[in-house]
């Protein structure tokens, strides 16, 4: 829903990144070199399992380990920020996330992320800029939920060309994308470009479960369409599925 926290931390984007900080010096840099890098994406990938289990102790001890291995890695600090980040640290939070760009200034994945942070704190200009850096790197692999997530920022903004052109991209390079479909339909809706908006929200459909801001414009598009057995059955959806929701009471203030 549109009111919940939109942005997260790009975890695959973190573990995905070849490691280029500097190691230890050894005999066999090549041979070393992979197994420090494995070693690191081990126990980053275990930092970040047991931070989903909300079992922060034993993650922070993965993330000694890891800092041990390479303690200027842009993706051991980004992950010691997301620790302090769930643990009510913003101050500390923030302060890794900025020494994780002064170790790589080209990590895109640190700039999506801090970027993410920036947005929860509802500091959305400097949020978009992070973004934008991130979504520009043609290299970075989450540089389609960058465009997204740019998207989301730029609605809160009220920016709604922005947010046009970052949801046409982030589909763009990735059809997937459920949240930037639904939101591009809204616009579409909102510009009266029915056709539009009704093409994205039956693509739209098909990726993803349909939650109570995509049944709200399920019922809006089928008003306009006079579907009324189309515009029964969202209705319905919304009402047992989330019947507490925003969009269930709009829905029974167009009713009256």
């Amino acid at each position: 829903m549109f009111r919940q926290q939109l942005v997260r931390l790009s975890v695959v984007g973190l573990l995905a990144v070849f490691l280029t900080a500097c190691v230890t010096e050894v005999i066999n840099p090549r041979a070393s070199n992979v197994n420090t890098e494995k070693a690191l994406q081990a126990r980053l990938k275990a930092a970040y399992l047991y931070l989903d289990a909300n079992k922060n102790a034993a993650a922070r001890g993965h993330l000694e380990r890891a800092e041990e291995i390479a303690p200027k890695s842009p993706l051991v600090l980004n992950a010691w920020a997301h620790l302090f980040d769930l643990e009510g640290e913003p101050e500390r939070a923030e302060e890794y996330f900025k020494k994780a760009l002064r170790s790589d200034n080209n990590h895109a994945p640190s700039y999506n992320n801090y970027g993410a942070f920036l947005y929860k704190k509802e500091r959305y200009e400097e949020a978009l800029d992070k973004l934008q850096i991130a979504a520009d790197n043609p290299r970075y692999a989450g540089r389609a939920n960058a465009y997204e997530n740019m998207g989301l920022c730029a609605l809160r903004m009220q920016n709604v060309l922005i947010a046009e052109g970052a949801f046409k991209k982030a589909i763009k390079i990735d059809r997937a994308l459920s949240r930037a479909t639904l939101e591009l339909a809204y616009i579409h809706f909102g510009k009266k470009q029915y056709e539009q908006a009704a093409k994205l929200y039956a693509s739209r459909k098909d990726l993803a479960q349909p939650n109570a801001r995509s049944l709200m414009l399920g019922i809006q598009l089928a008003r306009i369409a006079d579907d009324k057995n189309a515009e029964a059955s969202y209705g319905l959806m919304l009402k047992n599925v989330f019947p507490y929701s925003q969009e269930y009471q709009a829905y029974k203030a167009l009713n009256k």
